[in-house]
């Protein structure tokens, strides 16, 4: 199982670490049995979305799709560091785990076979198992393989490891995902356009000065995560955006127990907005005057008052909103906002005041209507011959604004507010809080009531799986994917609600939360809480507006004649390729990278066969050459070096004898059972052009 040691107090990786990067391979991450389903499909998705691409008429190098999601789903350590060199901001070290030795030989010679379809070769590897990439980079660039991974190296020989980064996870939790971020990163980051002076430094101080950890893992119950922002709380003071004192147990009771989504915080909204403002103007200082704008004057001129210093002080600081069967049936239209108000009339001239700037903008057909339900009054936003459906509504009650976006969610709001009965009667949430802790240092919670969204939620997942599912069917790919996803009722069976809190600790900001362990289980949630928003209903019109106002699909790239290159399919299928470029030619100076002519590897297991073939640049034909032999240094993972001398192999059909051939092989038993091959081509001469120390590499067929 991969793990981790946790550390127990908050760990920095070493200084000159930018980002580091750790997580467990997927399939660690999906392994609670309600998964299975998504796992089998992930399992089949290269197959699947490489049969697709040939299907369309646009196939993707060969391993391609295979290396990418391989990498991509691996277990891995990514480490950024500042670098010496003055062509590379950064050095990167990466490794990427497999299952055993021989697939992380497989994703190197799958890596390397596309490499040198771009003209690129390893070299031959140190002491630390890995080869230089011969190729014209600014930087170097070194792989190879370290026992069961896969190491990249761009810029630096370090060995791609970093330190537990210790965010605050609880004891017991068994970390998956761990991310670390300096604050130089930005700055760094900031300098590639040449950025620096001033401008850089304010933006840097909008932005930039936090370091930040993340977590995630799971205690073998739930899924948990924290993060830790280090300097955060101490900038948020700067702009008075923190009140004093923590989140209130009372803030919980405002908010109906059978509320499905629920979020409530304590902030001073004049000291977010001058935070807002503040990184508004360093963004803008950095991109130049005249992209300054000064918002809060812009709205002052719009509005004929000012938002800032006459609405947002009588605001807050204890603010929050839900989405409730309480308050209309638990759909968007039961989504109520309530914060606290300091000054009732001043709420009351303010609602007037927008009321005659909408009727200056849109006409009378906009009124305030007043409305009485029981001890309640109700002030509603209606539009008098207009078909809108909704009626903005609000009432003040007990110190706190209620807004719903009808008179029924409002009133509901504020009845539930004076009934004493919330949140806290909510078994879920009373258990998740138990969880996550809750104290004075407390400044925020978030809820989901994962259980009660994955009704919501089921039809969607269902179709979005039995989709993926088909796709891989219909690619030939998987016959029998099996039951996909779990029954209903399996699904929900001891699914665990997800809840969230933040706090202040000294000048830094942490979080913590936890949730279901299964996967399926929370994106068939996230599906049920867009479902209750209304966002399934705008998404498909959000993508389908996006792609028409792009007006560019994926073909036009190849048409405007941008991002063009050249991939290549061997003449014998199963064939690796080795690009031949100007580069490797002996005693050349230099060279643009230009491909003079290609070798097609094949390597038979069972049988210790080496062949390799000569084509031209564009593997469109076999070409002769009149050299008789090749040697091939072999670099085995065990062991010393030894030579292949290939032979030229006469064929009848097409005439070819020794000294005027394109196939060259050898049958070696040291070779057999070998599933990969890598070595240097020693000399060979193609035309006119004779290459030396060419990198061969090539997988078994």
């Amino acid at each position: 199982m991969w793990t981790i040691a946790l550390a127990a107090a908050f760990v920095a990786p070493p200084v000159q670490d930018l980002l580091t990067l750790q997580h467990a391979p997927l399939a660690e991450m999906l392994r609670h049995p309600k998964d299975a389903g998504l796992l089998r499909l992930m399992a089949h998705a290269p197959a699947a979305l490489e049969r697709f691409f040939e299907e369309q008429g646009d196939p993707a190098p060969p391993g391609a799709i295979e290396l990418l999601t391989g990498l991509l789903t691996a277990g891995k350590t990514v480490v950024l560091s500042p670098s010496e060199d003055p062509n590379m901001p950064f050095a990167a070290a990466m490794t990427f785990d497999a299952a055993d030795e021989a697939s992380a030989a497989r994703r190197q010679g799958l890596l390397v076979e596309l490499l040198a379809q771009t003209g690129a070769a390893l070299g031959v590897p140190g002491a630390n198992g890995l080869a230089l990439l011969d190729a014209p980079t600014p930087v170097p660039i070194a792989m190879g393989t370290v026992g069961r991974r896969l190491a990249v190296n761009i810029g630096t020989e370090r060995t791609a490891a970093a330190p537990a980064v210790a965010a605050g996870l609880p004891t017991g939790v068994t970390p998956w995902f761990e991310w670390y971020q300096s604050p130089e990163l930005m700055r760094l980051l900031m300098t590639l356009d040449g950025g620096g002076g001033p401008e850089m430094d304010a933006f840097l101080e909008a932005f930039g000065t936090t370091t930040i950890r993340l977590a995630m893992g799971s205690d073998g119950r739930r899924s948990w995560s924290a993060t830790h922002a280090a300097g955060a709380a101490q900038m948020l003071r700067a702009a008075a955006a923190y009140p004093e004192g923590g989140l209130q147990r009372a803030a919980f009771g405002r908010i109906p127990e059978d509320a499905v989504f629920a979020a409530v915080t304590r902030m001073e909204w004049p000291g977010i907005w001058r935070l807002i403002e503040q990184q508004v103007a360093s963004v803008g200082s950095v991109m130049g005057e005249d992209q300054q704008v000064d918002i809060q004057a812009e709205l002052a001129q719009a509005l004929g008052f000012d938002p800032v210093t006459e609405v947002l002080p009588h605001f807050g600081p204890t603010t929050g909103m839900y989405i409730s069967d309480t308050t209309g049936g638990g759909s968007i239209l039961s989504a109520v906002v309530f914060t606290e108000v300091r000054d009732a009339r001043a709420v009351a001239d303010l609602a007037a005041r927008l009321v005659a700037f909408v009727q200056q903008e849109a006409g009378e057909q906009v009124e305030l209507r007043t409305l009485r339900a029981g001890e309640l009054e109700l002030t509603s936003l209606v539009f008098p011959g207009l078909p809108i459906p909704i009626a903005p509504t609000w009432v003040v009650d007990g110190g706190y604004l209620y807004l719903g976006l009808s008179p029924q969610a409002a009133a509901a709001a504020a009845e539930v507010a004076r009934s004493g009965r919330g949140l806290l009667q909510n078994p879920r949430f009373a258990t998740g809080l138990e969880a996550v802790g809750f104290d004075p240092s407390v400044v925020s919670a978030t809820f989901f009531d994962t259980p009660a969204l994955l009704r919501d939620g089921y039809p969607y997942m269902t179709l979005a799986m039995d989709a993926v599912g088909n796709l891989a069917r219909r690619a030939g790919v998987a016959d029998d994917l099996g039951l996909l996803m779990p029954s209903l009722g399996a699904l929900s069976r001891g699914a665990e609600a997800s809840i969230s809190v933040s706090r202040v600790v000294g000048d830094d900001t942490t979080s913590l939360a936890c949730g279901d362990l299964s996967w399926t289980v929370n994106l068939t949630a996230l599906a049920g809480l867009f479902d209750r928003s209304g966002l399934m209903m705008v998404l498909p019109m959000a993508v389908m507006g996006a792609s028409q106002s792009a007006g560019f699909g994926a073909n036009d790239w190849e048409e405007s004649g941008e991002m063009e290159y050249h991939w290549h399919e061997p003449l014998i299928e199963g064939g690796a390729l080795v690009a031949l470029s100007d580069w490797m030619v002996a005693d050349a100076e230099g060279g643009d990278g230009t491909v003079l002519a290609q070798l097609e590897l094949h390597l038979q297991s069972d049988s210790g066969e080496l062949s390799i073939f000569v084509t031209d640049a564009e593997v469109t034909q076999f070409v002769r050459t009149a050299q008789p032999k090749l040697v091939v240094t072999i670099y085995p993972d065990e062991g010393e070096p030894f030579d292949l001398t290939l032979e030229h192999v006469a064929n009848e059909e097409t005439g070819e004898v020794a000294g005027d051939s394109a196939h060259y092989r050898v049958i070696d038993s040291r070779i057999q059972g070998w599933m990969y091959l890598g070595g240097s081509l020693q000399s060979l001469t193609v035309g006119d052009a004779t290459f030396e120390g060419v990198s061969v590499w090539c997988s078994a067929n």
